[in-house]
């Protein structure tokens, strides 16, 4: 069985499953309009690591089948009663061939096949770890990215606009009004500018940074993020964390620990109760001391009860089984606690940008065209104007923020999930509430 790769559904719990990772897309497909589900695909499809584990856990498989077969056999060859006075007259006394098969305890060969091949599941549970981090550094930079690109995207319009209003100052100035005017909205204008350009600068490191985490070179092109709706989670807690349990790699990997080491005490078990044999089939040749062909047979049966390692082993066996088994159980407090931090996390961003963009928005916006009227039309001076738009971008500002915490309060939530978690887009406020069920 071979690692199942990621569908555009994001499904990252990499249980082990038929088929491989898929081959990365060309280049071409990354320069167009980025998603998110997207750059997640791509990120986990171009990155060799999690196929490391995969590898291994083939490797472990190999060794399974091994533990399971029965030990190759020996040949062995006897001389005896060779005199010192003619240490090469080998002929004139017995001499022995034969071939021998050692059999070990009853059932312990299948046991350590078995808990051999829970070992490749544990492999397997770390390749799928692997993934779930390599799609979580991928969303948390593609989030940086979005948020920097729509930074520049508010400052581009605010730009527009206080370049208009210094266009009405300097007309107004033409005709009798304040110089002052004037120069506090040149001003103002270069202000914008400066922000303008260093939101560029952020976006090209935003953008080498995801490039880096899609495996390309920093400098490649990359298309811009697309312009969607924001999604939220549409199952309850309780649902994530049934999730959780069911996708998460820390579970697949202690459960097969756990298997593993019930399988390897059941051997040493085996082997502490039963004794182990070896068989041998001999052959005698012709010599002076004996001139006739012969045959001889051996049996040789181990006892595991004596000077008790056998079961001081599987006493240890036992030990190590009771810590998988606490293991199991310790790996749901952690888990638990990301995915309800992740949750809570998301519902907070999630409302917050429901109340900036359904109320504070539009109330600020508002203003602003009561005062921009005001001031095109000589009734309003330009400070008003300034604080006004000021406000306007203050809260689109806090609504990208706001956008930006909720895309990477998701990234950690799925990552805490072990798997895709349900969405739904952010309705209006008070329509449905961030955190409410809508479905599984």
């Amino acid at each position: 069985m071979k690692l199942k790769h990621f569908t555009l559904a994001l499904c990252f719990v990499l249980s082990a499953a038929t088929g491989a990772l898929a081959q990365p897309a060309s280049d071409a497909k990354l320069t167009e309009p980025l998603d998110r589900r997207t750059v997640l695909r791509e990120a986990l499809e171009r990155n060799p690591a999690a196929r490391v584990f995969e590898q291994r856990a083939e490797a472990s498989r190999a060794l399974a089948k091994a533990e399971g077969s029965l030990p190759a056999p020996e040949v062995m060859g006897q001389v005896w009663q060779v005199p010192f006075s003619q240490p090469l007259a080998f002929n004139q006394n017995m001499i022995m061939v034969g071939v021998t098969q050692s059999f070990p305890a009853p059932g312990s060969l299948a046991a350590r096949e078995q808990s051999m091949a829970a070992e490749a599941e544990v492999e397997l549970a770390m390749a799928s770890d692997r993934a779930r981090m390599i799609v979580r550094d991928a969303g948390h930079a593609f989030a940086d990215y979005a948020e920097s690109s729509a930074r520049h995207h508010i400052h581009r319009a605010h730009l527009d606009v206080m370049q208009h209003l210094a266009d009405v100052a300097r007309a107004r100035h033409a005709t009798g009004g304040s110089l002052t005017d004037v120069a506090r909205a040149e001003v103002e204008v270069s202000r914008v500018e400066a922000d303008f350009v260093t939101d560029a600068t952020l976006i090209e490191s935003a953008r080498a940074n995801l490039n880096a985490q899609l495996g390309r070179d920093p400098g490649a092109e990359l298309g811009p993020p697309r312009d969607t709706e924001p999604m939220v989670p549409s199952v309850e807690v309780a649902g994530l964390l049934a999730r959780a349990q069911a996708s998460r790699p820390e579970f697949k990997r202690a459960q097969a620990e756990k298997e593993a080491r019930a399988f390897a005490a059941r051997a040493a078990d085996r082997e502490a109760t039963w004794p182990s044999f070896s068989v041998g089939a001999l052959y005698f040749p012709p010599t002076k001391a004996v001139d006739q062909h012969g045959y001889g047979a051996s049996v040789t049966m181990s006892l595991p009860w004596l000077w008790g390692a056998a079961g001081r082993r599987s006493a240890a066996e036992q030990k190590s089984l009771a810590a998988a088994e606490a293991d199991l159980e310790a790996t749901k407090i952690p888990v638990n606690a990301e995915v309800v931090t992740a949750e809570s996390k998301a519902r907070s961003a999630a409302y917050r940008l429901q109340v900036l963009r359904d109320r504070t928005l539009p109330a600020s916006r508002r203003a602003f065209e009561v005062v921009q009227a005001g001031f095109e039309s000589g009734r309003t001076d330009l400070m008003t104007v300034l604080d006004a738009r000021r406000a306007v971008v203050d809260v689109e500002m806090e609504m990208v923020m706001a956008r930006s915490n909720l895309e990477h309060a998701l990234t950690d939530l799925e990552a805490a999930v072990g798997t895709e978690v349900p969405t739904r887009p952010l309705g209006p406020l008070g329509a449905n509430p961030p955190g409410e069920s809508h479905g599984h």
